[in-house]
């Protein structure tokens, strides 16, 4: 008996473009919570420095909502 055996996956029997289009929807969810995780620390002066590995967002990333958060200021 092998672990798979023992232990299925949830994704047996899903075909491979449904799963891929999971991850895709995933990963563009995560990217817009960091955003927002993002905007909230940008609020809070937090240091681009500290933002951008925290999140995994890009410095352009991150100046884009600081740059807008600054014009409505």
């Amino acid at each position: 008996m092998n672990l798979s055996d023992r232990y299925p996956t949830k994704l047996e029997g899903v075909p491979l473009a449904k799963f891929l289009s999971m991850s895709s929807i995933w990963r563009e969810a995560e990217e817009e919570i960091n955003r927002a995780i993002a905007i909230n620390l940008l609020r809070r002066k937090v240091a681009i420095d500290i933002i951008t590995p925290s999140t995994g967002l890009s410095i352009e990333e991150v100046q884009q909502p600081q740059q807008q958060l600054n014009e409505s200021r």
